[in-house]
């Protein structure tokens, strides 16, 4: 009997050790920066008739292409625990002249293991125009079923939605204008940018030290580096990746 309980103890504190020492062990997250330019392929200048191409002449930088890492739901990317809660607010502003921005992301909520934990990030359309709006909503149906948002006229409204892989398209159901309408990418992670005028972006935190895989999509093309992406692997530190956009005939 005395035997029996000595190695019951002994495994015991073997077994706490070993999991203790798994855990320090365990490699913690390295961060780096990614930052690039999106310019358009040499060729004509598409005419920006509707709002899609926003090309900057000087440098060929094309504005609104959305950059972001592919999460593999398998291996899911560590999330810096400053990101894991937010405060920021992304609005889409709608004008007489259309919606602003034409391209937006949000980062509204990550899993956790079996959880959905949200951030606290926000997405609220703000109407500034003299008439009540109803946004369309388009996108994927068992994720985000929700197909309108109504604002009234001087007010804003919020609308919450999940992570889909695509695009959600936003356009009025009552002014029919190409530029009264928008691009929404929500994603299950940070990492993610959308460029600027000059085609420049910025995703200020990214996973080190791991095979990545760089995707860019804009409403003009679609996948700008092919569906496939751009397999890549980020350093810590100072990262730069840019990529051409070819505008089609």
């Amino acid at each position: 009997m005395r035997n029996f309980l000595a190695i019951g103890v002994a495994n015991l504190i073997f077994f706490t050790f070993a999991d203790g020492q798994e855990k320090k062990d365990s490699p913690e997250p390295t961060w780096g920066k990614l930052r690039g330019q999106i310019t358009l392929a040499p060729g004509k200048i598409p005419a920006n008739n509707d709002g899609t191409w926003i090309v900057d002449r000087k440098t060929k930088g094309v504005a609104n292409v959305f950059v972001y890492l592919k999460e593999d739901p398998k291996d899911p990317f560590p999330i810096p625990a400053d990101a894991k809660k937010s405060n920021r607010t992304v609005r889409i502003k709608i004008l007489p002249t259309g919606y602003v921005p034409r391209a937006a992301a949000i980062f509204p909520s990550f899993k956790e293991g079996d959880k959905i934990v949200e951030t606290g990030e926000k997405l609220k359309f703000l109407n500034s125009t003299d008439m009540n709006e109803v946004v369309r909503v388009i996108g994927d149906p068992l994720k985000n079923p929700l197909n309108v948002v109504g604002v009234q006229s001087g007010f804003e409204a919020e609308a919450k939605f999940m992570p889909q892989r695509l695009p959600i398209m936003l356009q009025s159901a009552i002014n029919p204008q190409f530029s009264h309408r928008a691009k929404l990418m929500v994603f299950s992670h940070p990492y993610f940018a959308v460029t600027h005028a000059d085609g420049s972006f910025e995703i200020p935190v990214v996973p080190a030290g791991r095979e990545v895989t760089l995707m860019a999509w804009h409403e003009g093309v679609g996948y700008v580096l092919t569906k496939n992406g751009r397999q890549l692997t980020l350093k810590k530190g100072a990262n730069r990746e840019d990529a051409e956009i070819k505008a089609p005939e």
